[in-house]
């Protein structure tokens, strides 16, 4: 992978060890949809806005794997 056929999947939530800060994964464009479908299913098994609303991250992400495919 390199600068010029990698492409960041955005900022993510990263929860360790009783903190909270953001990390900046990137991908390859032949792994695009896995990555981010990988991404949804972590995100939705661990958010709570996901299972009572409609949670804006979540729906980024499927808007993401739905485009990717």
């Amino acid at each position: 992978m390199s600068p010029h056929t990698a492409f960041g999947l955005g900022p993510r939530p990263n929860h360790t060890h009783d903190r909270s800060d953001l990390w900046f994964p990137w991908s390859c464009t032949s792994h695009r949809g896995d990555a981010e479908y990988a991404e949804l299913l972590d995100h939705c098994t661990h958010c709570l806005t996901c299972l009572e609303d409609d949670c804006e991250t979540g729906a980024q992400l499927r808007r993401a794997v739905r485009k990717a495919r």
